[in-house]
């Protein structure tokens, strides 16, 4: 099933969020919020993003696996997961209903909305999502930050810290005069190359992350979607996830407080001397190099 325009998927988040952000207010919304423990720390079956996330569960449930705990997020709950903090999660679909959810990412300057679904064995898969670039995105990831210590030290201030970002995030989720243009720049390809564009965003810092894997989330073979792939964007799809990756790592590294092995981890590389090799290849320089230079 093709992804719904853009502008129905704004319709689409802020019907998703409006109904946290109502019982927010009213004071009766559960939020789990994992130790942050391990951070950076590469783990088996887990992954960490160099963003903090905000998970909305709607239906079904999905079992998060975390260094120092585990939680269940069942329907109606959120979840802010800490930046760098490694993760697994394993989705159950609900009496009657689909396993579904949707996940924010704050990353530097841009919020990204993932709608997401049952996907390749138990773990959730992003059925479609929206980029929003916004200043905003950087003020919100610091309260995401800020969260759990100012709840421990203040409920209240936790409580309407977490307002302050609901609110702010359905702001973004507003029609603008570029929504048009973005519905139309969407299809620009067909369901199964987008498909594949926002799972790829999505899942980045995955280093599972590929071409087989992207096949059977996708229900076809890995040459057709290969061949499909370079059809549409005149690139083959390894290279174009490598590319990505690089070009995250490059934003990254404007980061002072990141290593070149945290950097290269945080883009879904398991070696960081291959992705030092990979980035001295692409642009000339090692990551360090890159990093004084700038």
């Amino acid at each position: 099933m093709p992804p719904p325009p853009y502008s129905q998927r704004l319709k689409l988040l802020r019907a998703t969020l409006e109904p946290f952000t109502q019982r927010l207010a009213a004071g009766r919304q559960l939020i789990h919020h994992p130790r942050p423990q391990g951070l950076r720390r590469q783990q088996a079956g887990l992954f960490f993003h160099a963003a903090p996330e905000l998970f909305f569960q709607t239906a079904g449930t999905n079992r998060f696996t975390c260094p120092a705990e585990g939680f269940v997020l069942g329907p109606e709950e959120m979840a802010v997961m800490p930046r760098w903090l490694p993760h697994g999660e394993h989705c159950t679909a609900g009496r009657g209903a689909p396993f579904a959810a949707v996940v924010v990412g704050l990353d530097a300057g841009r919020a990204t909305f993932r709608q997401l679904c049952s996907g390749d064995g138990a773990r959730p898969s992003v059925a479609w999502s929206v980029a929003i670039d916004s200043a905003h995105s950087d003020r919100l990831a610091r309260y995401l930050d800020d969260f759990g210590a100012c709840r421990e030290v203040s409920p209240i201030f936790g409580h309407n810290l977490m307002l302050a970002t609901l609110t702010l995030l359905l702001e973004l989720l507003q029609p603008d005069a570029d929504t048009e243009t973005r519905t139309s720049a969407a299809h620009r390809f067909s369901p199964k190359v987008q498909r594949c564009h926002e799972i790829i965003r999505a899942e980045l810092s995955d280093p599972d992350l590929g071409v087989r894997r992207l096949a059977r989330e996708l229900r076809c073979t890995a040459d057709h979607l290969s061949r499909l792939f370079r059809s549409e964007c005149s690139v083959a799809l390894n290279a174009f996830i490598r590319e990505e990756r690089l070009r995250h790592a490059q934003t990254l590294l404007a980061d002072p407080s990141l290593n070149v092995s945290e950097v290269a981890w945080a883009c879904g590389f398991r070696d960081p001397n291959y992705f030092i090799r990979r980035f001295r290849s692409a642009h000339g320089a090692t990551p360090g190099q890159a990093r004084r230079n700038a």
